[in-house]
């Protein structure tokens, strides 16, 4: 069992208090955003001829999730200066 569903098996017990669940609820979120963004951060620099810094990756993955608008792309930043 991975630590993000012994989180949310241990957020579904009633016999804790309802504050201590919700806490449970948003690590196990917060823990699976982090295996994200290191899965994203090795996807693009196996991909990439320079690696990609953590800045860059979470701004990409939250702009691929909405969470960023588009608007906000750094031609320079994404494409190392060669678009």
């Amino acid at each position: 069992m991975t630590l993000v569903e012994e989180l949310l098996v241990a957020a579904d017990d009633e016999s804790l208090p309802a504050n201590i669940r919700t806490l449970l609820r948003r690590a196990a979120e917060e823990s699976e955003l982090d295996a994200e963004y290191r899965s994203l951060i090795r996807e693009m620099n196996e991909a990439s001829q320079e690696p990609f810094t953590v800045n860059e990756a979470l701004r990409d993955w939250l702009i691929a999730h909405g969470r960023l608008p588009l608007e906000t792309l750094d031609e320079d930043t994404e494409t190392k200066g060669n678009a």
